[in-house]
């Protein structure tokens, strides 16, 4: 149960920092576009 558990909390750990990654890379895209 430990195992599938922090096994399953750590693929959303991934998938939340990966949309914060993209959103962070896409928001300075569009600030330097702006520019």
């Amino acid at each position: 149960m430990r195992r599938t558990r922090v096994s399953s909390f750590g693929s959303v750990n991934i998938v939340a920092m990966t949309r914060l990654t993209t959103a962070l890379n896409c928001s300075i895209v569009l600030s330097t576009v702006d520019d």
